[in-house]
Parts: C-alpha cells; structure tokens; sequence
C-alpha cells in the first residue's frame, strides 16, 4: 500500500496535476465517483421564542463541504459554527445528516435557511430549497391604557365610558377581544400596528359603552392570543359602578306617649344604592348625628342610622328629619317625626322671702310661689310644719318655653315667737306623669337680748405698759345671739374673738397695755337685728396703767466746734412715764457723776424729767458715744440715748499701723498708712535721709490717695527707714515706716569641674546672694543617666553657702552636680559643677567600626572612625600597617573631636585605591592614665558579617520574638533574614525583617507546643552573609489558638513580624510544581557548569594566594576597579550561594528592596531574563529551592538583583549614599558608590 501512495505521488509529480485533481480521477476510474444528493430537505418551521429549532438536511453521498446560509449569509462549514454560538450542525459526517440546530430561538433567527454541499471531485456543488424558519413571539401582558397597575375600576350608572386595550410586542399580531364576565362584548374597534422592533406588531381594541347597576360588581377583560400562546393573556378590571339609593324611612315612635326622662331610639333606613346611602339625623338646622351602619347582607343592602334619645322638655313639639344620599344622588331624601313630650315643673321658686332672710316678730309675711314650665300644667299646695294653709285665691297660668305653662300661687301671714324656725313649703305636682317638686324656707323670727356683763379685769388694778389684758364681754337672750362691740371712749376696739352658743354671746379682746391706756374707759355694745329700734345694752370698765418713757434725748449746752482739750457740757431729757425716772451718764462703759435730775407733769398722767453734765475732751473721744440713760422705778426699764462726739484734732497714724513693709525686688513696694485726723483734709510728705521724695521729675516714687507711698521698680538699694509728715489745720503729726527688699537668689561662687584621682575626696562649694536667708536654702542633686538623685546627707550648710563632700569617689560617680538655691523669691538659681574621675583611655571596639568599606577605585574618600573615652583629655595618633602616619599628610586627614569624656577621632583618606589603601589602619588613644588602641581595616564592599549576640527575649503559643547585633554591612545598606524551622523537618521558612534595618523582630504563625529552630543571617546587594553560630532553639507554649491567627505584640513593642505559615494543601501543591520543574532546572544547570568550568582553569592560580591580615579571603567581595589596582586577572572567578538537595525551604520574597511579610513558597528561576533581561519569566510558583550550602564554582552570581513576583521588572536595588556627619552619624562607612557605572563592574567576589 505505501509502495502504491509513492507511485502514485510520482506519476502526479511528473504529470503536473494536482493531487486533488488526480484522486478524483482516479476515482471515477475506479467507478467511486457519484453525484452528492439530499436524502431529506429542510421545510419551513415555526417555532416559539425561546425554544429550540431544528432544520433537517441530509446529504446522499456527500463528497463535498456542506454548510448552511441564513438570509444569504453564509454559516460556514463547521459543524460548531464559530461566531455564532447558538448554532451547531447536529449529525456524523458517515451518515450524512448535516441538521441545523438553534437553540434558545431569538428574533433575530426570523429568516429563510438553505442547506448547501458544495463541490467536489465526484459531485457538483448543490443547494436545498429556502426553509423559512418563523420565531412566534407572545404578545405582551395586555394594557388598558386608562387603567395601567389597577385591577378595579369606578364608573358612574348612565355616563358613557371608553376602554383601550394594546396587546404589544407579538409575532404575528394578537387577537385582541373585551369580554364582560365570560360573555365577549360587540362593537370593539380593533387595529394593529407596527411594534417595537420590525417583525413585532401591536394591537389595539376600544370598547366605548353606558355602564348599568346591574355592572357593578361585574368582571371587565381584555384577552389577547396569538400562535405562540396556548392560552389567551387577559387582564381584566372589576367595575364598581355608582347609583342613587331608595327613599328613607323612621321607625320607633308606634304611637306610645312620651315622657320626660324616657329614652328613645328613631331607626331610620334606606335600601340600595351604590355606595349604600350615608344617613343624616337634623333638627331644623342643627346637626344631631352623622354616623350610620350598612348592612351588605341583606338583600338588598341598606344603611341604617340609628337616633338614641333621652326624652327632655325641649323634645316637645320638636321635628326631626332624616336625610339620604350618596356620591351620585342628584338631591338628598328625606323622612320627618314630630315628638309630643309629657314633662314637670323643673324647679319651684319662691318669691318675695329671701333665703336667710328673718322678720321681727309681729311682721306680715307676703310670699309667691312660681312652678317653671310643665305639660300638663301642676296644681300648688302651701304647707306650714305639716299643716297645709289655705292660699290667695289668685293662682294664673303663662304660657312657658317648650310648649309648657308656668303657673303662680301667693301666701301672706303674720309671724309670732313660736314660729322662729318653722319649715314653710311649697309644693308643685303634675298629676299626668304622678311627679312632685317643692320650695321651702325656715322661717327666721327676730327678738333683742335680755342682759351684758364684762369679765377679765378688775377696776383699780394697776397694770404695767406691755401687759397683755384679755377682756370679754358677754350677752344673753335674744334671737339671733347679740352682737357685741367693744369701744375705747369714742374710739371702736377692732378685732377680737366672737363666740355665741344658744342665745349667750361673747367677744374676747386682748389689750396690750399702753400709756394711752392711763385712765382709759372701755365700754361693750350688745345688739341684734330686733334692736333697732329700743337700741343696744351698754357695760364700762376704767384702766391704771405704768409705763416708761418714750424717749431720751442728749444735746450740747452751747452748739459750737469742739476742740481736742476744751471742756463741754451736754444736757438730758426723758420723756412723760407714770411713775417719773431716775437719769445716769455713761462714756467708754464707764457710769460717770452728773447733777441731781428735775421731775414736772407730762402726758398720759405721767412726768418728765431732766439733767446735766460737763466733760473734757481729746483726740481719742472723737466718734465716741456720751449715752444718758433713764431708768423707771417700778418697772425696772431703762430707756437710753447718746451723743456722737466731733471733735477736731491734728493727724496722727492709726493705733496699730504696720510700721514695716516687704517687697519683692523689681516690684513695685506700697507703703500704706492710714492716717487719723480731724478735719480729714491731710497734707501727706514722705522724706528719706532728710531728702524730700515725691518732687516733679522724679517718677519712682508716687504718692497715693490716703497718703501712702507707691515705690517703682524697686532694687535692694531701696531697703531702710521712710518718714512721713502729716498735717492739717490743726496741727502736725509725724511717723517712720521700713521697707525691707526681697530678692532671688544669685550665684556667688562656684568652680564649674573638679578632677580627682580615683578613690579621692571631691569638694565642691556652692556660695548664693538672697534675701531672705533661709537655712537649706540650697541643695545638690547628682544629675545621673537614670534621673536627678538629691544628695542632703553629703551637704553642709552655712550662711550663704553649702559644700557637697564626696568620698571615695569613683569613675561611676563622674558626671554634672547641680547645686540649687530657692529661698522662694522665683527664679531660684542653678549652677553646674562636673566631676571627672580620672581613667585611662577605652576605646569603643564594636564590630561594625572595625572594617570600613571603599571602591577602591581612586574616585571617593574613606573615613575611618575612632571613638574613646578617658579622663583628662585624650590625645590620639593613627598607624597604617604599624607605620605612624604623619601629621599633616595629603592623604590622610584627622579630625578630632571632644565631648566631656567622650572623644572621637576621624581619619579620612582622600581619593582611596585599594592598592595603597586597602591596609590595616591602627588608632591609638592616650592620656596621663595610660593608652588604649584598636584596629581598622579599609577593605572593598563585599557581603556583609554574620549577625552576632542573637538571643529569644519572648515565646507565646504562635510566636517567637528575637533580638540580634548587627555585624559589618559590608559599607552597603544591609538587612535581615530570618530562619526558622520545625525541629526534626528537612524544610525551614525564611521570612525578611522588615523594617529593613530592624535587629528585633517577631516570628509569628508558629504552632503550638512546638519545637523550633532559628537563625539570623545579614544580606546586602553583594551577597547573604553566613547565619550567626548554631541556630536557637525554642519550643512555643500550649495555645489553643488557631495555626493561622497572628499575634498582637505586647503594647509599647512595635515589632516586624512574619506572616502566617502555608496550609498543607498549599504546601502539597508546591511541592508538586518543584517537582514538575526540577527537569527544566537540570537541563540549566548542566550547561551553566560546563560553561563555568572552562572559564575556571584561566584564574586558577587565586587560589593559592595567602590570606594576609591585609590580604583578601578567596571569597570576600572586591569590586572590579580595586581589582585593577591591585593588577589582578579580570578573569577572577564568581561566587555565589549555592542550593544543595537538602529539604525544601519557604522564602518570603524581597520586593524594590522592602522586605514583604506574607511567606511564600519561591524558588530562583535561573533563566537568562533573570541575570540580562528586565522581566522575569517565572519566579512565584516554581519548586522549593533548597537550603544555602557553601560556595561553589560552578554557579553564577546572584547578588545584585532582588528576586521579584512573575511577570514583574526587575531593577538593581539602589542604596541611599551613607554622608559622614560630625555630629550625630554613628557608623563610618566606605565611599559612596558610582552610581553611573554598570552593575557588574560594581564590585565582584575575589
């Protein structure tokens, strides 16, 4: 068989025919050739939107590519139709059933389909009939334009109404109809139109109509239904069709009498209507009740209103209406009742006899009795204490309000003794509804009393002023009980407390006694309302009463000014007292001797009396008291008054002025004085050292109101004695005031350092200016590194100064003393004293200042840093491989610095190379007490030295936090990485610290209960430094907190930590990717070691170079212009970390130089793209790399770039230039590199 296909190639190839052209000839001759037939055509097909259609075709001996066209668009030959991915041809090509299915049939699929087979070697191409495919759409939910949302409708009996219903949107159009109930309705208006979109038509049909009653309640439709619905679409809306309801009627009067007080219910009611009628109870214009009740249930419906009364007199003859409406009645309907009420008198009322009113007796009485409207009218009786009297034959009847009469009975009688409270009554009774009503009154009957006496004081008594006397008066007899009222001669006594009990009346009055009350007489009036004519009874009684006098009043013999010195005398007068005073003198609570006092007549009945007295007078009496007192012989009261002395005198000070005042200094003093004198117009003058003071031009000094003295700004020359002088028009006075000047504190004498030998004694005085003096006034603090520490038991005080002794002292107590004043005068004054304790020189000998990093390359400077203390000063010298270097040298320039006992040194080398300068530099620190020094080695950028001193400072269930020193960064900005792993596992996590230069930091996701080991290792662009010594190890705390949940640090420790550890089936997932690429990885690997091996034999002799204290390791990074210094090969070979096949390992990746915190599971990629590219082609997801081993030959560099997320570029890590700063700049660095040149000529591994 192949041997025939390569003949048969041949015989084509020499013929020039085409192979398809060949084959069918070929198989024609064989008699495999036949024309291509349809076995089954497609037909036109309806089909509902949304369904799925399928036109049949199948071919007979189909030979060529057969495929569909829609609308003369040809679908193509596949059998899944790429562009349209609703359609696929459904069959085998074997079978030849080549049927067009569409599924989900949209609109757009509307059109004419033909199934066509196309040429071929053994067939002419042919085509089927046009199959109209038809898409049936429903129409859209019918509308009625009028009534869009609503499912009910209101329309009113008679009014023609008109109903739109669309049917939109259907494919053919809708047959749209309106039914009423199930019956369809005539006369609809139906149209169609063109819809939406071509292809869909709308339909419309309008029913205009009268609605009935019989409508309401009835279903109107709207049905719509085309080919594509099985059932019509209807919306239909419930007509609620308004009309008049029937005439009212009431119910509930059926004949019976009404009386007053009765209830009544008037039922009105009115059948039909829709809605049923809203009732209305009216009397005449007046509303009475708007609330009714429809009945749905009965049949027919009716509204029913119901009236409840409570019968009243002005129901009678009243006229009640009921009315009946609703929203469509053309006028309201209405039904009237007229109430006939039977009622009694509401009240009877008599007349002419007022309630509480009485008569004397003898008098007529003439009285009328009225009964208030009744229906029908009462018949009046008369009644006397149960006795009925005859009446006036004059009764009348009025017409009344409510269609009642009111009817009149009078009565006249005369009135005795014995009738005093009889019960006259009136008495009304309407005989048709058997009800009564009454009106009484009592009869009051007036008569005088018989006899009055008074009680409560004795005549003759004497009673002394201010006695309360309580005198009653009684009456007896009479009606009603006398009233009594008490007179003071023609004067009436107001008030006093009246009682009465039967016919005994009392009044009580209290009299305070007085000395109008002397020989007063008081007389008591009794009488009643029966008195007025025969007039009332009278009783007297006469008061002797004892009283002191009133006043007491002191004058001057002869008015006229007194003078300090002069003798005046002063008279005194009492007024009238029953009976007369004796009169006494008193001054300054002293009883002084005057002259024999005076009696004669006063008012009242009682005596005056009169008398004198002379004094002599001085400064000190002014605004005193002379008091004249009168004393009563009987009562044992004195009444007094007194004389106010002015007497004029010349100025003296106040007793008790401060003669001394105190000031702060730079204040302002106020000497104040308070000066006495009389007249009070003083002249003050203030004078010092005989030198007048308060002068024109002189401004300190300022006299104010009252004489005192305001000094300004006042200094300590202002302490001493001031005089004041004070006069006025009689005289002068004079006085001598201090002033005493307060100041802070000043210090007067210190040393500011005192130097003492170790183990000595160290003295230190501190001498102050104040005032006041106050003993321990000043104090010493230590002003140590943890805080001020007070010294008092090393202190000694004397006046105006203190000495701080300090014994066996030693280098720990070095530092500033402070010693203080504060005599509490602010500020207080503060002076510094520093001790220094002498040592010899110690150098700082940290790591990081060990090695100093340069290029080498002869284009930065190098500075080396050197930092010492010692006490004295610190002299220091430089070597360089153990040769002093000059000073000054052009190469090597030194700059000293001092700061107490801390001394720093700086040697910078100008234009560094490493051929010159790549040495051994000695610093040498020395002073009296001995020398110190420390080596420096300049050396090239290379990775940086293992962090040191790593320590765990806290363990939790989930985390470990550690802390480490950083060691040599290489002279480049480096960071930390962080591994941790599970102990006993082949697989560790490495996490980078971030912030970058971090040396605390939390490892969190850590499990429980779980053994762990960690270590620290340092990175820079060069390299990754060795991790520090053994690893630590830890195990986490039992926890029942999730795996997964990170920890929060402790408050006030902002430390980085790592994320949280993979799950497994992550961690399962990568180890199966790592495995996919170790194959691609080996390929890579193979290659890269037999380049790297050919280019190691040309620098094979570096490795017997000898490691020197100033030479370089064999992998110890030296950039490439130091390597052309020190004339090495430019074939130097690369270093690099290596990854053994150990376990694999988690790494959280480094992105632009900051460290991410989210733990990863990466690997390296070594592709080319990676070391020459600026996009990596994968770096997440590929297998695990393995853990670091030692340095080989046979890898390429990996320092210089940072490891980057897929599809991210990648740019050489850029390093901030480390400035040397003088003051605050810890760690010397190398140069600042060239950031012009090319990344590999950087700096390499040597």
């Amino acid at each position: 068989m192949m041997m025939m296909m390569r003949m048969l190639r041949m015989m084509m190839m020499m013929m020039g025919m085409a192979p398809r052209t060949l084959l069918c000839a070929l198989l024609c001759a064989q008699g495999s050739c036949k024309q291509q037939t349809f076995r089954v055509r497609p037909e036109n097909s309806s089909v509902p939107e949304g369904s799925a259609a399928t036109l049949r075709c199948e071919v007979q001996a189909v030979s060529g590519a057969v495929q569909w066209v829609k609308d003369g668009l040809l679908l193509g030959p596949q059998r899944d139709m790429p562009g349209f991915p609703r359609y696929s041809m459904r069959g085998t090509q074997a079978s030849g059933q080549f049927n067009l299915h569409i599924e989900s049939v949209e609109l757009e699929d509307d059109g004419w389909f033909q199934c066509q087979a196309g040429r071929s070697p053994s067939s002419h191409p042919i085509a089927s009939p046009t199959a109209w495919l038809t898409v049936l759409i429903p129409p859209q939910r019918p509308v009625i334009l009028e009534h869009v949302g609503s499912d009910s409708v209101t329309w009113v009996a008679g009014v023609e109404v008109t109903l739109t219903c669309t049917a939109t949107d259907a494919k053919p159009h809708a047959q749209v109809q309106w039914l009423r109930g199930e019956e369809p309705l005539p006369g609809v208006e139906v149209s169609v139109s063109e819809g939406s979109q071509p292809r869909l038509f709308d339909s419309v049909a309008i029913l205009r109509f009268v609605p009935k009653a019989t409508d309401n309640g009835v279903s109107f439709s709207c049905s719509a239904v085309n080919t594509a619905l099985d059932a019509p679409r209807v919306t239909s809306l419930r007509a609620n069709v308004h009309f008049p309801p029937g005439p009212p009627w009431v119910e509930g009067l059926e004949g019976r009498p009404l009386r007053e007080g009765d209830g009544l219910n008037l039922r009105c009611q009115s059948q039909g209507g829709n809605p049923l009628a809203t009732l209305q109870w009216s009397k005449g214009e007046e509303v009475l009740l708007t609330t009714w009740e429809s009945d749905d249930v009965a049949l027919p419906p009716l509204s029913r209103s119901v009236l409840a009364l409570a019968l009243r007199p002005e129901h009678n003859l009243v006229t009640l209406t009921c009315e009946a409406t609703n929203l469509v009645a053309p006028a309201p309907m209405t039904a009237t009742v007229t109430l006939r009420v039977l009622f009694g008198p509401a009240e009877v009322t008599l007349l002419g006899f007022a309630e509480g009113s009485g008569l004397v007796e003898g008098q007529a009485l003439s009285v009328a009795c009225v009964a208030s409207a009744s229906n029908p009218p009462p018949t009046i009786r008369w009644w006397a204490g149960g006795r009925q009297l005859q009446a006036d034959n004059d009764t009348t009847y009025e017409e009344g309000p409510n269609g009642g009469h009111v009817t009149v009975s009078n009565l006249t009688y005369t009135v005795t003794r014995e009738q005093n409270g009889m019960t006259l009554t009136c008495e009304a009774a309407n005989e048709a509804l058997f009800t009564t009503r009454s009106a009484t009154r009592v009869v009051k009957v007036y008569y005088r009393p018989e006899r009055v006496w008074i009680e409560g004081y004795e005549e003759g008594r004497v009673v002394p002023a201010g006695t309360v006397l309580r005198i009653t008066c009684y009456a007896s007899g009479g009606h009603p009980p006398a009233t009594l009222l008490w007179t003071k001669g023609p004067s009436v006594v107001r008030g006093g407390e009246y009682r009465s009990t039967g016919s005994l009346a009392s009044r009580e009055i209290s009299v305070v006694a007085a000395p109008s009350d002397n020989g007063a007489l008081y007389s008591c009036l009794a009488s009643n309302k029966a008195s007025s004519n025969s007039g009332a009874l009278r009783n007297t009684t006469r008061l002797h009463v004892h009283f002191p006098p009133r006043y007491v009043k002191v004058t001057e013999a002869k008015d006229g000014p007194i003078h300090a010195g002069t003798t005046i005398t002063f008279l005194c007068q009492s007024a009238s007292s029953h009976p007369a005073c004796s009169l006494s003198w008193i001054k300054d609570g002293q009883r002084l001797q005057g002259e024999a006092a005076e009696s004669h007549k006063a008012e009242h009945g009682g005596w005056a009396s009169s008398g004198h007295i002379a004094l002599v007078l001085s400064s000190r009496d002014h605004g005193k008291r002379l008091t004249c007192q009168a004393t009563h012989p009987s009562l044992r009261e004195r009444v007094s008054a007194f004389y106010k002395f002015h007497v004029l005198f010349a100025p003296e000070l106040q007793e008790g002025q401060p003669v001394a005042f105190s000031v702060m200094e730079k204040s302002a003093a106020l000497l104040k004085i308070v000066t006495l004198a009389n007249p009070p117009e003083v002249t003050v003058e203030w004078s010092r050292a005989g030198q007048a003071l308060v002068k024109k031009g002189v401004a300190r000094y300022v006299l104010k109101e009252g004489g005192s003295l305001e000094v300004w700004n006042v200094t300590r020359a202002d302490a001493g004695d001031y005089d004041v002088q004070m006069t006025n028009t009689e005289g002068t006075g004079r006085g001598t005031i201090r002033l005493d000047v307060h100041y802070h504190p000043s210090i007067r004498r210190t040393v500011s350092s005192v130097y003492v030998e170790p183990s000595g004694t160290a003295v230190m005085v501190c001498t102050a200016d104040a005032n006041p003096l106050q003993e321990g006034m000043i104090t010493w603090r230590w002003m140590s590194a943890e805080g001020p520490v007070p010294l008092p038991a090393l202190q000694a005080y004397h006046e105006g100064g203190s000495t701080l002794t300090l014994p066996a002292v030693n280098r720990s107590m070095s530092g500033r003393y402070e010693c203080t004043v504060d005599n509490g005068v602010p500020p207080p004054a503060r002076a510094s004293v520093r001790l220094y304790v002498k040592f010899r020189p110690e150098i700082v000998k940290s790591a990081h200042l060990a090695k100093v990093a340069s290029l080498g390359d002869g284009t930065a400077n190098a500075t080396l840093l050197c930092r010492a203390e010692g006490v004295p000063r610190v002299a220091f010298s430089w070597a360089k491989n153990n040769a002093t270097l000059a000073s000054p040298h052009p190469r090597y320039l030194v700059k000293n610095k001092l700061d107490g006992t801390a001394h720093e040194s700086r040697l910078e080398v100008v234009n560094a190379t490493s051929a010159l300068d790549y040495a051994l530099f000695t610093c040498s620190a020395r002073n009296d007490m001995g020398s110190d020094s420390f080596d420096i080695q300049l050396v090239s950028t290379s990775r940086p030295d293992p962090p040191t001193d790593v320590r765990v400072v806290n363990v939790t269930d989930i985390s470990a936090t550690l802390t480490w020193q950083a060691g040599f960064n290489g002279g480049l900005t480096q960071r930390f990485r962080v591994k941790y792993q599970v102990q006993g596992a082949r697989s560790a996590r490495y996490v980078d610290v971030d912030p970058p230069q971090a040396t605390a930091f939390t490892v969190a996701g850590l499990l429980p209960s779980t053994g762990y080991n960690l270590s620290v290792s340092a990175w820079n662009r060069l390299g990754h430094s060795d991790y520090h010594g053994a690893p630590v190890g830890i195990r986490t705390t039992v926890g029942i907190k999730d795996d997964s949940e990170m920890i929060v640090p402790p408050p006030g420790m902002d430390l980085p930590t790592s994320g949280t550890l993979l799950s497994l089936p992550v961690l399962v997932a990568v180890a199966a990717a790592a495995a996919a690429a170790a194959l691609a990885n080996a390929a890579c690997l193979v290659a890269c070691v037999v380049r790297k091996r050919r280019a190691a034999s040309a620098g094979k002799n570096l490795q017997d170079l000898a490691v020197a204290p100033n030479r370089y390791a064999p992998h110890e990074a030296l950039n490439p212009a130091a390597r052309r210094t020190l004339l090495l090969d430019s074939c130097s070979e690369h270093s690099y970390e290596a990854y053994g096949t150990g376990g694999s390992e988690l790494y959280s990746d480094i992105t632009g130089g900051r460290s991410s915190t989210q733990t990863t599971q990466e690997t390296l990629s070594r592709t080319d793209s990676y070391y020459s590219g600026t996009t990596v082609e994968r770096w997440a997801e590929q297998p695990l790399y393995e853990e670091a081993s030692t340095p080989s030959d046979t890898a390429r560099p990996l320092y210089g770039r940072a490891p980057r997320r897929a599809g991210l570029p990648v740019e050489p890590i850029e390093e901030e230039p480390l400035d040397f700063d003088d003051e605050e700049t810890e760690e010397a660095v190398g140069v600042s590199e060239d950031r012009t040149l090319p990344f590999e000529m950087r700096g390499d591994l040597v």
